[in-house]
């Protein structure tokens, strides 16, 4: 994994905590965010959880030149958001081409295979 892992990881988490305390108040989640920092700093508890399992359980990859140009490539070629071409871009570079992944939009990429949880 890149570090565009945790920080996919990072925002899921506090943006889902933001958004639950958001439902409950009627106020948009940026508000939450400005106005009650206590919900950022406790979903931190998690994203930092998180952190420690995946350092503990993955093998960092560096983002390359190459990986940078290729994400570019891919975003073009595939209609990939810049984070998904990212993390396909990292991954190819190291020689990395099996993703698992609930986003389906990896599917549409050449030479890559994509496992998707049921």
């Amino acid at each position: 994994m890149s570090d565009f892992t945790y920080n996919e990881f990072a925002f899921h988490i506090i943006h889902r905590e933001l958004l639950r305390e958001s439902r409950r108040t009627g106020q948009w989640w940026r508000n939450v965010l400005r106005n009650q920092p206590h919900i950022f700093q406790t979903a931190m508890n998690e994203v930092e959880i998180v952190r420690a399992e995946l350092e503990r359980r993955t093998i960092l990859l560096p983002v390359t030149e190459t990986a940078h140009n290729l994400a570019f490539t891919l975003m073009r070629q595939y209609n990939l958001l810049p984070t998904d071409a990212y993390h396909v871009a990292v991954a190819l570079d190291a020689g990395v081409s099996a993703f698992v992944s609930l986003d389906e939009d990896l599917l549409a990429v050449d030479g890559i295979v994509v496992y998707m949880p049921t």
